[in-house]
């Protein structure tokens, strides 16, 4: 790998990655390229100083040792970080991240990385991050005007569920998965109405 291709695969950075050196002028390289006899960061911060007497020696770092100019340097494998001694690697909690969850529903954290897990009657997808529904079809409830839509997502179905009154709009809809209802509300009739997705049955709250 050329010294053009190497600094371009990597970006600017406050701090590299415990596997990475920071040159002088604050691009990020792999430690395997670092005091190989080849200047790779711009500045040539990469070789020099302690590189020809800073051999590692054995059982000094957790994981993996590296030369480098200001002498050895201990590297986590991914899913590691290093502790403040600077020697020892510590598993990285990828559920607890700041930067987002890893996974849509469940995750479960491992030594060095993470597994992802669904809810009962989730099915976990290829990308092994997303969960998506098993079973039957999944259902969107649809307001438009004065009619209750129910759209299949898989079918692409459409199904009137209820018409309660043309000269209505419907502006509000809820779902109670518990007893299986949908509720609407309209302002102007000053009215909380309610259907039963298996019986058809209609109610009124308010």
């Amino acid at each position: 790998m050329d010294r053009v291709t190497a600094e371009t695969a990597v970006t600017r950075l406050d701090k590299c990655l415990d596997s990475e050196f920071q040159c002088a002028t604050g691009v990020c390289l792999s430690f395997s390229m670092v005091c190989d006899g080849r200047e790779d960061c711009a500045d040539g911060s990469d070789e020099g100083g302690e590189c020809s007497s800073s051999a590692c020696s054995p059982g000094r770092c957790y994981h993996s040792c590296y030369q480098s100019p200001t002498g050895p340097v201990c590297a986590c494998a991914p899913g590691f970080e290093l502790e403040s001694s600077g020697q020892i690697c510590q598993d990285v909690n990828e559920c607890q991240q700041p930067s987002g969850r890893p996974c849509s529903q469940t995750c479960i954290n491992t030594e060095g990385s993470y597994i992802c897990a669904c809810h009962p009657g989730y099915l976990l997808g290829p990308d092994g991050h997303t969960c998506k529904a098993t079973g039957a079809e999944p259902i969107l409830l649809v307001a438009i005007e004065f009619n209750l839509f129910l759209s299949g997502l898989r079918s692409l179905k459409e199904d009137i569920l209820a018409t309660p009154d043309k000269n209505l709009a419907i502006y509000s809809v809820d779902y109670d998965l518990v007893e299986q209802k949908v509720f609407w509300a309209d302002p102007n009739a000053e009215s909380i109405r309610w259907i039963s997705m298996a019986t058809k049955k209609e109610g009124m709250v308010v």
